[in-house]
């Protein structure tokens, strides 16, 4: 169904772990894809404790934490500046990111995309799209 999503900033919320992690790729828990230079994921890879990536008009970035952790992770997206937290914890952010064209993309639970590189083959428990940045404030509350 159509939500109304136009574009510009956007925040994403999910609760869940994935299991049997490949070691070249992870596993994206939440994906919103438009194309290949444009989409967003909620990830888990623990050989380099990611928790979010992004790719606007062809320019890559992740958020990495200090250690991979499975549980609530929210990331927030507008122009110049990804941010996300997971369980709780402080707020990271990258401000060389450019915001991607999302009009029209698809959402994707426990996965990136319609392949199958990228599945989660875990657990979902819940998921939130929000049609703007987020705070920090409100990134560290929703995963607490």
């Amino acid at each position: 169904a159509d939500i109304g999503y136009t574009g510009g900033p956007v925040s994403l919320f999910c609760e869940g772990t994935a299991q049997n992690e490949n070691t070249g790729g992870g596993k994206a828990l939440l994906g919103v894809y438009k194309n290949d230079d444009n989409r967003m994921a909620i990830w888990t890879r623990r050989n380099n404790n990611r928790i979010g990536f992004v790719e606007g008009g062809g320019v890559a970035g992740n958020l990495n934490e200090s250690s991979s952790y499975d549980g609530k992770t929210a990331l927030s997206l507008t122009t110049n500046s990804f941010s996300g937290s997971i369980n709780g914890r402080p707020v990271i952010t990258d401000t060389s990111q450019p915001l991607p064209d999302f009009e029209g993309a698809t959402i994707y639970v426990g996965n990136l995309d319609s392949g199958t590189a990228y599945q989660a083959n875990g657990h979902i428990k819940r998921v939130a799209f929000y049609p703007e940045a987020l705070t920090d404030t409100e990134l560290q509350s929703l995963t607490s």
